[in-house]
């Protein structure tokens, strides 16, 4: 049964705290308890009103902007629940609003809701009302044109555009109420509608929205518009800012789409707030005007406005599909599955949601660019949120909306959200530059204004027509990344004067540069044409410095003015372009670099390593090189000749030996510089080497020369593995294992397939008797197999025979070695006869003699030399730098020796690895080549020969 509140004492029950010390002493827990009322199995109503905070995050203003279906999902909470909550939550904003004064800008229906409340809402006439808006969307007035039935006939234009002339109005709402309540637009009012629309576009005063006032819904009612469905209105409903961003596009753009768009995204959003108070459907208003700033298509702003609806509301993608088509719902499907990815999580989930993000822009680009104008808008309102995470958004933004705003293109996106981050990163750094830009802005400006004079002159001779200069201001945070870089104070900083010519045609662009060239001296190493050359993400350009007057250096852009969309709006003007019949062959070729993106996150290994690959395509700036045929190759600056010969084809990169730069022979590891000539020297022998990992720059030939020698090494690993396994066999003289029981042993070792069986012995990564164990189930222990004779005892028996040992004064007594010091043949040794053991031979240095010293009659002197055929087991220890495939290297190092390995174990901490390999060595010389041959591998540090007591006998590689 559910748990109420009366089974608390009664002291400690909010309802009757609420008597006792009155709701003003009560916490908000308790206040919503007594709402709920009851609770749920196991948890009483403050349980779940704990529970119900914890979505709003502590906070009621942000509970309050949750969606309610999400509050009803809570156990013990409910729809009825929920309404209660809802209910309770409005009345308090309703009280609250009537005491506030009405907003003094018009943002959205909301606005204009508070700024009636009740007024029109419980009138018993229609009253017809204008809002007269200054440019910036404020209340100039609150005009009162008629009252009583609205029609045509009594609204006449000339009544409404004279009082708002007189205010000097840029623009206007209408408004009237329904006293039926009923907000649904009449015949009357769209008739209404059209006929102001069209008077406002013939006197320059833009009719930005009807509204309808209804009751309930709040304080101001329930609003609707009557410009859904009215052809050719100047911008869609109750949105003056995106109202004034398509004003001059109506003719391309389907206001009838947008203005229903409009209508449903306010609807679903209706009751919700941002952490800010604004309305949440402010936010969808402020995205697709960002876009239709940026000239995007219809498609893409109606999807902008409802980008949230699917998240936030009952609204489904069915219903989207149906009332807009496949298009719209598709962007909004796509936007909805990243909205919740979380970029700072752990490597591998960082690189699942970069996959998402990547595959529904793969599918249609118009998603970065919604997702992209998303972020800006959340950038530019982050006060209200937390300190921590402001600055975990922003750390977001920096490194990756902004970058992704810079390989699509959009210029001033990528400027605006690199500032943005800037100044919540490094808030102290941020608000000195600004101070020190805003104290020298006159002064910049004065400077400019010396160019700018002189060239309009010049221009105006040269008989070029349509030429306009303007000033070009950077962005802060690309002035503070040129102070740190290169070391400078901000008044040494020169390139803060940066002018802009734009021109009609590509002719006009290089007939400026010759005449700018002739005026004044050029910087010739800072000249550039992205013209010619375009970058990947589609710039193009003319960039000049010269020495200008008085000897300051001015950087100059020319562009033509097609350029100039492209560079601002990236990727988002050839929607445009596709609008105004031109080919996609262009946005194709813009992202040409993102598809290599989505190949490279399709073969990657690992998460970091795809995180590595995406961050090197993201961040780096280009340098631009030609094929020996004259093809012009785009590489990241500082790519080397292997770069580009995997940009050719993986197989050049995999057999490239060499290379030629502008006709000579250059290292492969030599950074290629701008209008370099690149020919690649290819042989059938060469292979990639792991050297090449730390020259090359591109994200592809980083994967592509990994694959490779993680292949080798497979090989590698395989061929090693079968071979210890292969002698392992023949030493326990056990029956080779078939191919049944190689795989049964892969199976039960959860290794897929007997080949990676040989390859986990190969790198170590499963110990020899656990694949023996696999493949022999009754194989006893090695200690509990029937003992055979030792090598050393087989040696010293053959030579107590007369095959080469002298046991000077002693006869007829067993032999045995010592496990303590593992002689072998070329070593000094002694032997010390044991009590009923016989004699142990032992290395004169063996630690242990020296705890019987005081028994010197029990030595004997012992001579050997070597018996061909016989060898002896040693414990070797190794230590070295832990890198991939070290543990192979060393097994093969010892292998090409001729050496058998007994066992190897490996282990690694904190970067080092350590561990000891027993191998079977003939004598002394052939010890000393093992050690040799270990003491090359790369990594290696230290290898030594270890006593099972005392210290080592340490080679240091």
């Amino acid at each position: 049964m559910p748990l109420r509140l009366s089974e608390h004492l009664e002291q400690d029950r909010p309802r009757e705290r609420f008597w006792a010390v009155g709701p003003g002493a009560l916490t908000a827990q308790e206040l919503l308890a007594i709402l709920l009322g009851t609770g749920t199995r196991g948890r009483d109503a403050l349980a779940v009103a704990g529970e119900v905070l914890v979505r709003g995050e502590g906070s009621l203003r942000r509970l309050a902007s949750r969606p309610w279906a999400e509050i009803a999902r809570i156990p013990g909470v409910g729809r009825a629940k929920a309404a209660r909550l809802a209910a309770a939550i409005e009345l308090g904003r309703r009280v609250g609003t009537e005491t506030e004064p009405p907003p003094e800008r018009i943002r959205g229906p909301g606005d204009v809701q508070r700024y009636y409340g009740v007024r029109l809402r419980d009138l018993p006439v229609e009253e017809f009302h204008v809002l007269a808006l200054g440019s910036q969307s404020q209340v100039l007035a609150d005009l009162s044109i008629t009252r009583g039935i609205l029609n045509s006939s009594l609204v006449h234009p000339r009544e409404v555009f004279r009082a708002a002339i007189a205010e000097a109005a840029a623009g206007i709402i209408v408004v009237h109420n329904h006293p039926s309540g009923d907000p649904t637009p009449s015949a009357d009012d769209q008739a209404v509608t059209r006929q102001l629309v069209d008077a406002g576009r013939l006197l320059d005063v833009p009719v930005y929205d009807h509204v309808v006032i209804g009751g309930g819904g709040g304080e101001g009612g329930i609003v609707t518009s009557t410009r859904a469905g009215t052809k050719g209105a100047a911008g869609p409903i109750l949105a003056p800012e995106l109202a004034k961003a398509v004003a001059a596009q109506h003719e391309r753009l389907d206001l009838d789409v947008l203005s229903r768009a409009y209508q449903i995204s306010a609807r679903a959003h209706q009751g919700q707030k941002r952490l800010s108070g604004d309305d949440f459907v402010s936010h969808s208003v402020a995205v697709a005007t960002i876009l239709a700033e940026q000239q995007m298509d219809t498609t893409t702003i109606a999807a902008a406005l409802l980008h949230d609806v699917v998240e936030d509301s009952d609204i489904t993608l069915d219903m989207l599909r149906r009332d807009f088509g496949n298009e719209v719902a598709d962007l909004v499907d796509g936007l909805t599955k990243i909205s919740t990815l979380n970029f700072r999580s752990t490597a591998e989930e960082q690189a699942e949601n970069y996959r998402k993000l990547l595959m529904s822009v793969a599918r249609d680009a118009r998603v970065i660019i919604i997702k992209l104008a998303d972020r800006l808008h959340n950038m530019r309102t982050l006060d209200p949120l937390p300190p921590d995470k402001r600055k975990r958004i922003a750390l977001e933004t920096r490194e990756l909306y902004a970058p992704l705003a810079h390989r699509f293109g959009m210029a001033g996106v990528k400027a605006e959200l690199e500032d943005l981050a800037f100044k919540y990163l490094e808030p102290d750094d941020y608000k000195q530059l600004a101070r020190q830009v805003k104290a020298r802005r006159v002064e910049r400006d004065r400077t400019i204004e010396r160019m700018r004079v002189p060239l309009s002159e010049e221009l105006r001779r040269s008989g070029i027509v349509g030429w306009e200069i303007v000033g070009r201001p950077k962005n802060l945070w690309s002035v503070f990344k040129k102070m740190k870089k290169r070391g400078k104070p901000f008044e040494e900083i020169y390139d803060l004067l940066a002018v802009r010519v734009l021109v009609n045609t590509i002719t006009d662009c290089y007939h400026v540069l010759g005449i700018i060239h002739h005026t004044w001296t050029p910087l010739q190493e800072r000249i550039k044409d992205y013209i010619a050359s375009p970058k990947s993400n589609g710039y193009q350009s003319l960039h000049t410095t010269v020495f200008g007057p008085g000897g300051q250096l001015y950087e100059i852009q020319i562009r033509s003015r097609d350029m100039h969309r492209t560079a601002e709006y990236g990727i988002a003007a050839h929607w445009l372009y596709k609008e105004n019949g031109k080919t996609a062959d262009e946005l194709d070729h813009h992202l040409s670099w993102f598809r290599q993106l989505i190949e490279l996150q399709q073969d990657a290994h690992s998460p970091e390593e795809f995180l590595e690959f995406l961050k090197i395509d993201l961040y780096q700036d280009e340098i631009f090189v030609f094929t020996p045929k004259g093809d012009v190759k785009r590489l990241p600056k500082g790519a080397t000749p292997i770069d580009f010969a995997f940009m050719v084809h993986t197989e050049v990169g995999q057999h490239c030996n060499g290379a030629r730069v502008n006709g000579r022979i250059s290292p492969l590891h030599r950074p290629l510089r701008n209008g370099d000539t690149i020919e690649v020297l290819t042989s059938p022998q060469a292979k990639p080497s792991r050297d090449w990992l730390a020259h090359v720059q591109t994200g592809r030939a980083r994967q592509k020369i990994r694959q490779w020698i993680k292949q080798e090494e497979q090989e590698r690993s395989v061929t090693l593995g079968r071979e210890i396994l292969a002698r392992e066999v023949r030493r326990r003289r056990l029956d080779p294992p078939t191919p049944e029981q190689l795989a049964q042993a892969a199976s039960a070792l959860s290794l897929g397939s007997p080949e990676q069986v040989e390859a986990s012995i190969g790198r170590g990564d499963v110990q020899l008797g656990q694949v023996l164990k696999a493949l022999y189930p009754d194989l006893p222990p090695e200690d509990q197999q029937a003992p055979k004779p030792t090598a050393f005892g087989r040696v010293i028996e053959r030579l107590r025979l007369g095959r080469g040992i002298k046991i000077h004064g002693v006869e007829g007594l067993m032999v045995r070695y010592a496990q303590c010091c593992q002689p072998v043949p070329g070593d000094p040794v002694v032997g010390y006869v044991t009590q009923g053991r016989g004699i142990s031979i032992h290395r004169n240095d063996c630690p242990n003699l020296l705890t019987l010293s005081g028994d010197e009659e029990r030595r004997v002197e012992i001579d050997w030399r070597e018996v061909e055929g016989e060898t002896f087991v040693v414990r070797l220890a190794v230590s070295g730098e832990d890198r991939r495939g070290l543990y192979a290297d060393i097994c093969e190092a010892i292998s090409s020796t001729g050496t058998n390995i007994r066992t190897a174990e490996l282990a690694s901490k904190d970067g080092v690895v350590f561990g000891s390999v027993l191998v079977e060595v003939e004598n002394q010389t052939h010890l000393q080549k093992v050690l040799k041959a270990v003491r090359k591998v790369k990594g290696v540090t230290e290898i030594a020969r270890r006593d099972s007591s005392g210290p080592a006998e340490v080679v240091v590689g």
